[in-house]
């Protein structure tokens, strides 16, 4: 019987082995958690840089396309115009004019 019996000094160096086997495994989870958080970290601050690119992209694209827009009106304005005086010059505008002149 004595030999089916765990002692008290083999029941403490069991203990003992099992709580290191626990704290080395609690330091490996740690550090994985640890590196997790370091590449999540890295990921989102990629992240981040490429959204400020973009937007910094985008606002260019957009002035440019606002800039385009007002040649675009401003010619458009000068053809009506344009368009407009040949027309009246045409219709007789010119009797007009050397009448209102003489």
């Amino acid at each position: 019987m004595a030999n089916s019996r765990i002692t008290n000094n083999e029941l403490f160096n069991l203990m003992e082995e099992r709580r290191v086997e626990t704290a080395e495994e609690l330091k490996i989870l740690h550090k994985r958690i640890t590196e997790s958080n370091e590449k999540i970290a890295d990921e989102i601050a990629e992240l981040k840089e490429h959204t400020i690119r973009h937007q910094n992209e985008e606002k260019s694209c957009l002035w440019r396309i606002e800039n385009r827009l007002g040649e675009l009106e401003k010619m458009k304005w000068i053809i009506i115009g344009g368009g407009t005086t040949i027309g009246f010059l045409l219709l007789g505008g010119l009797e007009a004019i050397k009448s209102f002149l003489s």
